[in-house]
């Protein structure tokens, strides 16, 4: 690299003692002319393939050649022919003798294509209707950045009357610095809407489509709404037209794809409790306290997520599937963190499991209303509700059980062995019918 910098080799790529062990920290001459050089460059040609796919996809019309989109072309242009003049005074040099490195060919030769693609980008941009570019905008201020750094260098070396000055190579960097300053500028401002544009008719358009890049990123085109909705009320009259992308009529399929696709993930039920796949064909073991699941149960359930609407009720569909079904079916479609978690569950269930997730608890005993209220409100009660949880408790605690089933802390580790339909460890009442609302919690 060093010869690639320098003649004889004595401009490294990195110096301590210049950069860091010293009270006027500088970057080698070889650092300035390839990685500050090469750091722009090499960002807009690899984002360039990219954003002309992009391009060539959004087509909002062509705009018209206005005096902006003019300045950039020509500011482009002329750092295309201030690069390619550095390089061309650096092979006539080498023609005379002079011995120069290959980097003060190769940089000018890089940076001056560079330049040529952004004005073609400009153009390129004009003829799909983009109004402001945040492509160009990033290699601009990303030219700028690394130039700040051998600008201030070359004040510093002409301060100081460095007899290595080489005023041709300062001047042309000084013009090349003077317009990249001038193109990052050009780059904070919007050009005029697309000719046959669609909101050119609109009679109040959203400022947002025609905001520039900068713009869009601080939210700028907001503050007028802002500062309208400071002074007074806000009007229906005041309010902007959606854009495009945001009615109903591109984000509706977008949300029922996503919807649909979310039923069909979840009405699909979990393996077997041993982690046998459904269609292994593995029976389970005696002992295991699984019932088989109901098909009509499962479409039932699946026709009513389907359904959309904003009540269930859902008349004990927990005991139609096996323990581990039915965690997964209050988990993913029921429970509070469910699909249908945005309505309201009425849900018929004589499980104890699930209880501490619901809103409302009703305890229906011999057809009628014992008690009512949460999960926390029944136990401080000390009712029938929570002496039958006691009861229930020591009776899963019985000999021959290492495991509480029932915890109501964490509902979760109990799992459906609280589910009443299938007593174990004892005798266990089954009078009790639980009528739970589960709904989401309210905003605010």
């Amino acid at each position: 690299m060093d010869d690639f910098c320098s003649v004889d080799g004595s401009d490294p790529l990195w110096d301590r003692n210049r950069t860091l062990d010293t009270h006027t920290p500088d970057l080698t001459a070889c650092f300035q002319n390839t990685v500050l050089v090469w750091i722009p460059c090499a960002y807009l040609w690899a984002a360039a393939p990219l954003y002309y796919l992009h391009l060539r996809r959004h087509n909002r019309g062509y705009i018209q050649c206005t005096h902006l989109n003019r300045a950039k072309t020509v500011i482009a242009a002329v750092l295309w022919l201030v690069c390619w003049t550095e390089l061309f005074y650096t092979m006539w040099e080498r023609d005379q003798g002079r011995r120069r490195p290959p980097v003060l060919l190769v940089s000018p030769l890089v940076m001056g294509a560079t330049v040529l693609l952004a004005a073609l980008l400009v153009q390129r941009e004009r003829l799909r209707g983009v109004q402001s570019s945040g492509v160009l905008l990033v290699f601009w201020l990303l030219a700028l950045v690394c130039g700040i750094v051998p600008f201030r260098s070359k004040i510093l070396a002409v301060a100081r009357e460095d007899p290595d000055v080489d005023r041709f190579r300062y001047a042309t960097f000084y013009v090349y610095f003077v317009l990249v300053c001038v193109q990052f500028v050009l780059s904070w401002f919007s050009d005029r809407p697309p000719l046959f544009s669609r909101v050119i008719k609109d009679p109040n358009p959203c400022p947002e489509i025609s905001a520039s890049f900068l713009s869009r990123l601080t939210f700028w085109w907001f503050t007028s709404l802002a500062i309208l909705g400071y002074q007074r009320p806000l009007e229906s009259k005041d309010l902007w037209s959606l854009n495009p992308e945001d009615r109903s009529a591109v984000m509706v399929p977008r949300l029922m794809r996503e919807w649909e696709r979310e039923c069909r993930q979840h009405s699909r039920p979990p393996s077997a409790a041993n982690g046998t796949p459904a269609s292994s064909g593995k029976p389970l073991p005696e002992t295991a306290n699984h019932a088989p699941v109901s098909g009509a149960a499962a479409a039932a359930l699946a026709r009513a997520v389907y359904s959309k609407v904003s009540v269930y009720l859902l008349d004990d569909p927990l005991s139609a599937v096996d323990a581990h079904v039915g965690r997964h079916i209050f988990d993913k479609v029921i429970g509070p963190s469910g699909i249908l978690k945005g309505q309201t569950r009425v849900l018929v269930t004589h499980g104890l499991s699930f209880l501490p997730q619901v809103n409302d608890i009703v305890v229906l005993v011999g057809g009628s209303v014992s008690e009512r209220g949460s999960y926390q409100q029944l136990q401080q009660r000390n009712g029938a509700f929570a002496e039958f949880l006691r009861s229930y408790a020591q009776a899963e605690e019985g000999p021959g059980r290492d495991d509480s089933p029932m915890e109501p802390e964490s509902p979760v580790a109990g799992g459906a062995k609280g589910d009443l339909t299938r007593p174990a460890g004892g005798a266990v009442p089954s009078a009790f019918l639980f009528l739970s609302s589960v709904s989401a919690p309210p905003a605010g």
